[in-house]
């Protein structure tokens, strides 16, 4: 006796194949999609975004370089021509870097450079090819000459005028408030050949004190400040303690605080200084000062460290 196998029986048998082939077809091609996704999450493409480059006009020596990037990263510049020129000493998202490229000066032209960077997970990312240019330098006329020698001393002068002009500021003896003139000279700057430095680490400096009516009229200062530079926010902050004598009996210690809120002619740093005056054999004399002035450290002597 022959069984037959009914139609129906071998249709439905083949459709329960075919479905569990493109399921299991299905699960195999999502989990490659999400362990594809979940790499390129983990491998965030890195980019550099160059904002300026441009050696300066009134200094062709200097080469101004400035950049971004959507992650942080320590990041190094190479120039083949010159060599390797370290960016920053800490992971950063945003650069800015001067170069001296004096030794091709004489060497008008294009010159290729690189941007390095090494990522948090050790992964070094190199850069496309970037262009800077060496201008021709254009030899001045004889004729010029004066109006140069002119223009460097009239720049000299007023220079020396901003350095010389006192602070200005109010002292308050025994609740009496005073006027008062003072002038602080930096003697000795320590500093740094950081290009990420704009200011010194500290100074020793000499001043001299006048208010008017006061009790002691006429001080003479010999200090040291401590500047910590807060670009986000202000120029600098410092703190210091100076020594403080009438030549006739009263000395003393001042600590004082100070910080710098405004750039005047790239070199000068108006400031607002507070120093508390206190005698110390005696003790009768104290002091409360409030002081406006200009810090510049380009006229000391400057070792860097």
């Amino acid at each position: 006796m022959e069984v037959s196998h009914s139609p129906l029986k071998n249709n439905n048998y083949m459709l329960k194949k075919k479905l569990n082939k493109n399921c299991i077809t299905l699960i195999l091609l999502t989990i490659l999609i999400s362990s594809g996704f979940a790499i390129a999450q983990d491998e965030e493409e890195f980019e550099l975004y160059l904002i300026d480059n441009y050696v300066r006009s009134n200094d062709p020596s200097k080469l101004v370089l400035s950049w971004m990037t959507n992650i942080e990263a320590l990041t190094k510049v190479e120039i083949p021509s010159l060599g390797v020129f370290a960016a920053s000493d800490t992971l950063t998202d945003k650069v800015f870097l001067v170069i001296d490229v004096s030794k091709i000066l004489n060497k008008p032209g294009d010159y290729d450079f690189y941007f390095i960077s090494i990522l948090l997970d050790g992964r070094e990312v190199r850069s496309e090819k970037f262009v800077f240019t060496i201008p021709q330098q254009e030899v001045p006329p004889i004729e010029t000459s004066r109006s140069e020698i002119s223009y460097y001393f009239y720049t000299c002068c007023i220079g020396g005028s901003f350095w010389l002009m006192p602070s200005v500021g109010i002292s308050y003896t025994e609740g009496n408030a005073n006027f008062s003139l003072n002038k602080d000279i930096p003697l000795l700057s320590l500093s740094s050949k950081s290009v990420f430095k704009n200011y010194p680490y500290s100074f020793f400096y000499v001043g001299y004190n006048h208010i008017l009516k006061g009790p002691v009229q006429n001080l003479f200062r010999y200090g040291y400040r401590q500047l910590f530079e807060m670009k986000d926010l202000l120029n600098y902050i410092s703190i210091g303690l100076s020594g403080f004598t009438n030549f006739t009996g009263v000395n003393g210690i001042s600590p004082e605080i100070s910080f710098s809120f405004l750039k005047i002619l790239s070199t000068f740093d108006l400031y607002l200084l507070y120093r508390f005056d206190k005698e110390l054999i005696n003790g009768n004399y104290k002091s409360h000062q409030i002081q406006l002035g200009l810090f510049t450290s380009s006229f000391s002597l400057n070792i860097n460290l």
